[in-house]
């Protein structure tokens, strides 16, 4: 899983966006920051507050090309439950990172990755995302500051 959402990443010719709606994992954070942080193109991942202490944890090994927001509040969530985070690595291709959670604990042998290259299915879900961080139109990368 983490060997395809590197190569997407490495493949993009387009800034990247990664949002993460939900609080999510040390585990699937790392891994998505990991991923995302061998990126040539700039890339803007939008998170979770209640992540900030986890991205706080991982520092430096960001990289200088992402920019990390905090626009979703962190909200107490049902304690069983799957939370999802997209990759767009461009306009026709989403990579979906599923992680579960069971009694409030992350289940590491659920977590799926799930990559989609239907434009239709990803406009979808590039507009919702968008509209979601109030910036409905057209997609359009978007740099923003630490």
């Amino acid at each position: 899983m983490g060997r395809k959402l590197r190569e997407i990443i490495l493949a993009s010719s387009n800034p990247i966006l990664c949002v993460s709606p939900f609080t999510v994992a040390p585990e699937v954070l790392r891994l998505m920051c990991d991923a995302v942080g061998k990126a040539r193109r700039t890339v803007r991942v939008v998170l979770n507050e209640g992540n900030k202490d986890d991205v706080a944890g991982l520092g430096a090994s960001l990289g200088r090309n992402v920019r990390v927001q905090f626009r979703f509040p962190a909200r107490p969530g049902p304690r069983t439950r799957l939370a999802h985070s997209y990759v767009f690595p461009s306009d026709r291709e989403v990579f979906i990172l599923n992680s579960f959670y069971r009694d409030g604990a992350f289940v590491s042998d659920k977590l799926q990755g799930l990559w989609v290259g239907d434009m239709e299915f990803v406009r979808v879900q590039l507009e919702a995302m968008l509209e979601n961080l109030g910036e409905g139109g057209e997609p359009r990368p978007v740099v923003v500051g630490r």
